[in-house]
């Protein structure tokens, strides 16, 4: 088997590849700036459709971890969506993973969003992933081809440039305060980064037929207020900060998990706590 993998230089990337290579699978990653070596590289860019046609023909599972939230996420997920699908129907018993988020869900009222609930996005990158979603949703049902959507929830670990938790330990090095909105009361769903990589893999193992979508996430959320609390308690240093009342942002957004302990067996072995005690201890 033959794992084609594009967007493998980003943060989820290389712990995925680790992991793959751990399991002796055979793999081709799709590198978009060429300065960076690889043997098993091949060069390109997803929104063009000559660099995937050529590239994918051996693949027989395709990872689609490309079009996180950045200023080229339209052309990534819309474009680079439609490019990498019609190369993929020209090949036979092809499977996708399509990489999305929780954040399709939108608002909620205060429960877990599950796969079954009707997605109101409220973000620009929550709209563009619903829709390519839909792309992959629609080209499935009309060609046959095999394709699951994971939601993933806050992906976090010691390496992730961007996200609240990173901002928190860059605010501690840099002893300047990072803003928290909404006096930090709002609830979020953190996944750690060898969770979302054990979900990765057991879809892979599953090969999961036909279309199907699946939350990966804690389950559980925490209030950003109490997620500093345990970066202070575990790093003993004050995190500096200026708490406002903005109300920016969603106030709660949690993925149900449910589904995917049933189907993949998928089961979270590290929680918030013992996450950012294993990064204090890192960094």
């Amino acid at each position: 088997m033959t794992i084609i993998i594009l967007g493998g230089s980003g943060f989820l990337g290389k712990s995925l590849i680790k992991r793959i290579e751990q399991e002796n699978f055979s793999y081709k990653l799709l590198i978009h700036k060429k300065m960076i070596e690889c043997n098993s590289c091949f060069y390109g860019d997803i929104t063009d459709e000559k660099t995937l046609e050529n590239n994918i023909k051996e693949g027989d599972i395709i990872i689609n971890l490309i079009g996180q939230e950045n200023e080229n996420m339209f052309d990534e997920n819309i474009k680079g969506s439609y490019n990498l699908l019609n190369s993929a129907i020209k090949k036979n018993n092809i499977k996708i993973i399509f990489i999305s988020s929780i954040l399709v869900y939108g608002k909620s009222t205060g429960n877990s969003s599950n796969e079954k609930d009707v997605p109101v996005p409220t973000s620009n990158y929550g709209i563009i992933k619903l829709l390519t979603e839909n792309i992959y949703k629609t080209y499935s049902r009309l060609f046959n081809i095999d394709i699951t959507i994971l939601r993933f929830s806050n992906i976090y670990g010691i390496k992730k440039e961007s996200g609240i938790i990173m901002k928190c330990f860059q605010a501690i090095e840099n002893k300047k305060p990072i803003i928290i909105n909404q006096r930090g009361e709002q609830t979020r769903d953190f996944l750690h980064v060898q969770d979302a990589v054990e979900a990765i893999m057991l879809t892979i193992k599953k090969q999961v037929s036909g279309f199907e979508i699946f939350n990966i996430s804690s389950g559980t959320g925490i209030q950003i207020k109490n997620m500093i609390k345990l970066i202070e308690k575990y790093s003993k240093k004050n995190i500096p900060k200026k708490i406002t009342d903005n109300k920016l942002g969603i106030k709660y957004i949690v993925g149900n998990n449910s589904k995917a302990k049933r189907e993949l067996n998928f089961v979270v072995k590290i929680d918030i706590e013992q996450g950012i005690k294993n990064m204090v201890n890192e960094s």
